[in-house]
């Protein structure tokens, strides 16, 4: 007997176990009442059991022949249940505070392992897990990672309430999935000033009402109410969040270079308030100056005048007129002191020797003048010692119009320039001896001596020489000197106008030179040279139609 092959074997099976279940089947179906309805379940653990059953289909229905008909089918296999990513869920957060919250883990009735996928973030904040992972779209989590996860609002986020955003996760089992979406948001607290910014602390001049910069605070509402005060409070507002000046007020470098202002920021919410100092400096802006003036001696002519900075360097220069006026043409206003050297003194003829100076702002240029520029921050004391005539103005006066300010100016011009001629005579070689005569007079007038006296006189010559290679001979002659110039000085008190002053000035001016020669002559004998002095000016004083 041949063995039969597997194939056919299966063929055979296959038939028995067919026919045996149809007539299983017949049996019970016929064993059922008409009209009934059951469901029947087939077990068996045979693979070709469960191979062969996928063709058979069961039925019961009564017949018009009373008879049954049936077929038999395969049972389906178990279905894969799909994950269960949770139910949605909306959190709540507060304003600038990181808060901690967990999520249920995905289930599966499968038991399978699942893929925990992040579809979306919120857009307004930090996610991140237990471990401090920063969680991001597209990003893959474990069931364990939801469990502590740490959200962190951006700061300030000041709307009644923000929704950032939402957190999308999704489940999957590798064919079946299932999302959860859980929604923040994000409840405002009052935020409280603690500080003020201004945009800019600096303007233009020359510019009415215009813009110094915005004015916020670190309170992140926004609901700030801004205040000014301070000691130039009254020259700014506020329009729309921005401090300017006022429009009818105007900065002005040369006449104010900063203002010193307060700004307060008060919650609207509370009454608390912060308050914060601001320095507002004005800028200088490049703008052409036009200066204009007189020098006066008498009226100096041809004198060349200078207009310089602070550190001295000439920013523009003019010759002056007939008149002793001048127009210095600056393409800035960097300019500090006007000083005029040389020309001729209309009024007697004479060379003008010394230089003279005055701030830049002065009308008028004189010895006066030069005495209070030189004083610096002593120029009130120098001018209260000179004895000008009440109400007299240095800058704005011209001397030659006021006979008391004329003789004060004229006895200046005349200790200086016999200074200066006594000092060249007496060997200073550097042409600085009317400067060191002015510096002298400064120091005497600033301690109230009386520049009309002899013994004063004789030491402001003395130590204009000191340090000097004309200081042993200055030492030597300033007494006699000095009561030349006291006598001369004596005879401008007695004129009785400009031109009598002028008169008296041309013999001394005359006479310096004269001063200088002598003093070179006499280097061997001090009498000589106080002998012959005393004559030349006491005659020339004498003779003059004064």
């Amino acid at each position: 007997m041949g063995e039969i092959q597997n194939e056919n074997q299966d063929l055979i099976l296959d038939l028995n176990i067919e026919q045996k279940l149809n007539n299983q089947l017949k049996k019970l179906l016929r064993e059922q009442p008409r009209g009934s309805n059951k469901t029947f379940e087939l077990k068996g653990h045979s693979s070709i059991l469960f191979a062969n059953l996928a063709a058979i289909t069961l039925a019961s229905c009564g017949t018009s022949s009373g008879s049954t008909d049936y077929s038999a089918g395969a049972p389906s296999p178990t279905a894969n249940a799909a994950p269960n990513a949770g139910a949605d869920f909306t959190f709540d957060f507060t304003e600038d505070i990181p808060a901690s919250f967990g999520i249920g883990a995905p289930t599966d009735a499968d038991g399978d392992i699942l893929t925990i996928t992040v579809d979306s973030i919120p857009t307004t904040g930090v996610l991140t897990t237990y471990d401090g992972v920063t969680i991001s779209q597209g990003m893959t989590l474990v069931a364990g990672q939801l469990e502590g996860l740490t959200f962190t609002p951006n700061a300030d986020l000041n709307d009644d309430n923000t929704t950032p955003g939402t957190l999308t996760l999704t489940a999957s089992d590798g064919n079946l999935s299932d999302s959860a979406t859980f929604t923040f948001i994000i409840y405002a607290v009052n935020d409280l000033p603690t500080s003020i910014d201004l945009a800019a602390t600096s303007i233009a001049e020359n510019v009415a009402g215009i813009a110094v910069g915005a004015v916020s605070s670190d309170d992140g509402d926004l609901d700030n109410t801004f205040t000014i005060s301070g000691t130039d409070a009254d020259k700014f507002e506020l329009s729309n969040g921005t401090l300017k000046l006022k429009d009818t007020v105007t900065a002005d470098y040369e006449t104010k270079t900063s203002y010193e202002i307060v700004i307060t920021a008060t919650d609207s919410g509370s009454t608390t308030s912060t308050s914060k100092a601001f320095t507002i400096t004005v800028d200088d802006a490049i703008e052409p100056e036009t200066i204009t003036g007189t020098v006066v001696d008498g009226l100096v002519t041809g004198a060349t005048v200078k207009l310089v900075d602070a550190n001295g360097a000439t920013v523009a220069t003019a010759i002056t007129n007939a008149n002793g006026e001048y127009t210095l043409n600056a393409a800035d206003n960097k300019g500090t002191r006007v000083i005029a050297d040389g020309g001729t003194d209309s009024y007697t003829g004479e060379a003008v020797t010394i230089s003279l100076s005055a701030s830049k702002a002065s009308k008028f240029v004189s010895a006066i003048t030069t005495l209070i520029d030189i004083a610096g921050d002593d120029a009130a004391t120098v001018q209260a010692n000179l004895g000008l005539p009440a109400g007299f103005d240095p800058a704005t006066d011209n001397p030659l119009e006021t006979l008391g300010a004329q003789k004060v100016n004229a006895k200046l011009i005349n200790i200086i320039a016999v200074g200066e001629s006594l000092l060249e005579g007496a060997g200073l070689t550097d042409g600085a001896g009317d400067e060191l005569i002015v510096a002298q007079l400064v120091n005497s007038l600033i301690a109230a001596e009386d520049i009309s006296s002899t013994t004063v006189i004789a030491e402001i010559l003395t130590n204009s020489a000191v340090g000097t290679t004309a200081a042993t001979r200055v030492a030597e002659l300033a007494s006699d000197v000095s009561t030349s110039v006291v006598n001369a000085n004596a005879l401008v008190d007695i004129s009785t106008d400009v031109t009598a002053i002028a008169k008296v000035q041309e013999v001394v001016l005359n006479a310096d030179t004269g001063i200088a020669t002598l003093v070179q002559a006499a280097a061997a004998s001090t009498s000589v040279y106080t002998a012959v002095t005393t004559t030349v000016l006491t005659t020339s004083i004498e003779t003059a139609d004064i």
